[in-house]
This record gives C-alpha cells, sequence and structure tokens, in this order.
C-alpha cells in the first residue's frame, strides 16, 4: 500500500522457472505429464484421500451444498532429482481459499529456521549419530481423516480423460482428509504426524515446536552424573512433509515403524551418499564419515536465480519499470532474501533495501537484483561451504 497516493499494488504471482504450461508442451512432453498425473491421481485414491462420486451422487452434493464445492486445477513442473536429472511431477490442487470454513479451520503449522536444522546437524555429529533425510509420499493424503462436520468436494480437474480416467466431467472428488490445497492441510498433516510420534515415545521439543524429542528410558538425578546420560535416543525435525532425523539404535527402531506407515518418496542415509549429499530444503546437505556435515547452496543458486534481461536503454531511457518486470523484480529478491537466511548474511542488507524501493518502481531495482544474484552469490568463489564439525560432548 503507497500511503502518498493511497493505492494498493497487487502483483501477479510470479511462476517458478521449473512449472510448465501443459498446453504448450511438446507431444512427448505431454505424455510424460499424463502419466504424472495419472499417478497423482491413482496414489490419492490408493491412499483413501478422494473419492470419486458417482454422476447421481455429484449432483445431490452440488444441488444440497453448492458451496461446498471448490474448484481445482493441475499443477505441473519438472522435479529435479538427486543425481542431476529432472522428472515430470504432477499434482492436483483444490483452490482452498475458497474454503467456506476458511476462516474456522487450523491453519498455523511451524516451520523450522535455518539456527534450528543448524543445531540438529550439529547435535548429531556431536554424538556421532547417522543422519537420515526423507520426504512423506503424497503427505497430505496420508495425514488423518477429516473430522468435519461438512465434507468438502473437488471439481475434476481439466484432461482427465488424458491422464487415463474416463469420468464424466460433473463427477466431483469428496475430500477424505485435509487434502492439499486446503488451507488447513500443513495444520493438519502436522497434528498427524506429532500423534503419532508422541503415541512412540517422542515428545515435543520445549526450544523448538519443529523438533521432536526421544528421551532415554532413565534420567539420572544426579547433578554430578555424565553428561551423556543425558543424551536424547534422537530427534526428528519435521518441515511440513520432510523429515531429518537420527538416533540410536531405539531410535532407528521405532523410524522403521513410522515408516511402515508413512510411505516416503526417499529415506537416504547421508552416509551413503558420499560427495553427491542430497536436497534439503534447496541446500545439498552431506554428511562425513566422521559424522561431520557439510552444505552448499549451489543448486538452489544455479537453478533459481537467473538474470532479469531488459530491452536496451532501460537503464538509460525508462523513468518507470513495467509491473512485469516489477513482479520480476520481487520474484528475484525474494530467492535473494531466502539465500540472505540461508548461509549468505553478506546479501541480506541488498535485500532489505530492494524491498523498500519497490514502489518507486526505478531501473536500477533490476540492475540491483542482477548485481546481487549473479555476482555476489552466484560467482563460483563465493558459493560457500560451510561445514561443521564433531565437537566433544563430555567435559
Amino acid at each position: 500500500f503507497n500511503e502518498s497516493d493511497n493505492r494498493l499494488w497487487v502483483m501477479v504471482q510470479a511462476q517458478e522457472p521449473c512449472n510448465v504450461e501443459y498446453r504448450t508442451l511438446e507431444k512427448k512432453d505431454r505424455v510424460m505429464f499424463n502419466k504424472a498425473r495419472h499417478t497423482e491421481i491413482q496414489n490419492l485414491l490408493d491412499l483413501g484421500a478422494y473419492r470419486i462420486l458417482s454422476l447421481e451422487e455429484s449432483e445431490k452434493f452440488r444441488r444440497e451444498h453448492p458451496e461446498y464445492v471448490l474448484p481445482s486445477r493441475w499443477v505441473d513442473r519438472w522435479k529435479a532429482t538427486d543425481d542431476g536429472g529432472v522428472k515430470a511431477k504432477s499434482r492436483i490442487v483444490i483452490l482452498g481459499f475458497k474454503d467456506p470454513q476458511v476462516l474456522q479451520v487450523e491453519r498455523s503449522a511451524p516451520t523450522p529456521t535455518a539456527e534450528v536444522f543448524n543445531t540438529c546437524m550439529q547435535v548429531l555429529a556431536s554424538t556421532k549419530r547417522d543422519a537420515w533425510s526423507s520426504d512423506i509420499k503424497n503427505a497430505f493424503a496420508q495425514a488423518r481423516k477429516t473430522t468435519r462436520n461438512q465434507p468438502v468436494c473437488a471439481q475434476l480437474p481439466p484432461d482427465m480423460r488424458e491422464a487415463g480416467f474416463d469420468l464424466d466431467p460433473r463427477q466431483l472428488l469428496i475430500c477424505e482428509t485435509e487434502v492439499y490445497g486446503l488451507i488447513s492441510g500443513p495444520s493438519w498433516l502436522r497434528q498427524s504426524l506429532v500423534s503419532d510420534l508422541e503415541t512412540m515415545g517422542y515428545r515435543k521439543n520445549p526450544y523448538d515446536k519443529c523438533i521432536m524429542t526421544l528421551p532415554p528410558e532413565s534420567i539420572p538425578t544426579r547433578p554430578q552424573s555424565c553428561v551423556e546420560d543425558y543424551l536424547n535416543d534422537g530427534l526428528v525435525l519435521i518441515e511440513v512433509d520432510d523429515l531429518f532425523e537420527g538416533g540410536t539404535e531405539k531410535h532407528r527402531g521405532k523410524m522403521a515403524q513410522f515408516y511402515k506407515k508413512y510411505k516416503c518418496g526417499k529415506c537416504l542415509r547421508l552416509k551413503d551418499l558420499g560427495d553427491e549429499g542430497t536436497l534439503i530444503g534447496g541446500i545439498r546437505v552431506k554428511q562425513l564419515a566422521d559424522s561431520s556435515f557439510k552444505w552448499n547452496m549451489r543448486h538452489y543458486v544455479r537453478d533459481s536465480l537467473k538474470e532479469i534481461k531488459v530491452e536496451r536503454g532501460t537503464y538509460t531511457h525508462v523513468a518507470e519499470i513495467s509491473d512485469y518486470h516489477l513482479g520480476q523484480v520481487i520474484s528475484s529478491n525474494g530467492k535473494i532474501g531466502w539465500a540472505g537466511g540461508n548461509g549468505r548474511p553478506d546479501v541480506a542488507a541488498g535485500h532489505s533495501i530492494i524491498a523498500g524501493q519497490y514502489k518507486n518502481k526505478s531501473p536500477e531495482l533490476i540492475g540491483m537484483c542482477n548485481q546481487l544474484s549473479l555476482i555476489h552469490i552466484s560467482e563460483p568463489t563465493r558459493l560457500r561451504r560451510i561445514s561443521y564439525a564433531v565437537v566433544c560432548v563430555k567435559k
């Protein structure tokens, strides 16, 4: 909001570079995404997240609860793989902001800070415990069943026939849990994960809500007892549908039970991955043989930070940039801010300066973004590799 002229600026969200428009794809790529879409729907049906209503049931639901019929759409993208390639990934997304209960359902779900993630790595390094990284496949679909008094339904997304489903376009998908796109989805998934971990003996860590710790069976009462006696048997860091965990054999046994219930797209021991490591929240992390960690942001920087291209003369002959270019500036600066908060504090000041000058729409904003993203961050010699050393926990 610009107080000087009482105008509210609304920007179209910039599309991620990896996202694709299905209608513009080549035939061979469409075939890949048709298979990805079929897999997405079939997995959700198999997990019981959605149930297809018959045409008669669908028409009855529309008549009785028209406000609880929400649109849905496909989100298609090329997803990076750990081996450096890409694969077609499709997700059906219900437009949850149209949910009539959007103001009544629980929506908040904490996410870990960089400091919390670093602390977890330090604990595992200091105790010489193996770290594991996993992501829960179709995570929201694996959450517990919804407890809504009035369930919601999703309209079928387009091109269902191409995805291998011979359905009438008027049929509906009823949501059996808080599926992807509903505002309540992240919170509902977290409640499911926390509840199951607590049943297995884990406790919410008092220092951060994203960490679940497995306490030892007995805690000594003598203050002079060895510090090692007070160590937890394991820790689990929850970031929506991604887990970072490690601990003793007791912890591994319990996590084996956990993974039997929650199916994962990946579940990897970092030490087995060598120099490649794995991607965790945009950061490539590896654990060395001595249990210390190294991580870098090369993958994120290489794939996400792109130059904002402008016509010749923009910097010298244009007073204000277009809304399109301003949207690119906002998107680029958001990524710069992420880098600043995850290991590059030297660019945090520049990120703040750019953010404070959006309303001016100056061409200099483009130059500042390009300078920060392409020179200060992407320059090979500046891509930092931060190491975590093994620290003795005994006094």
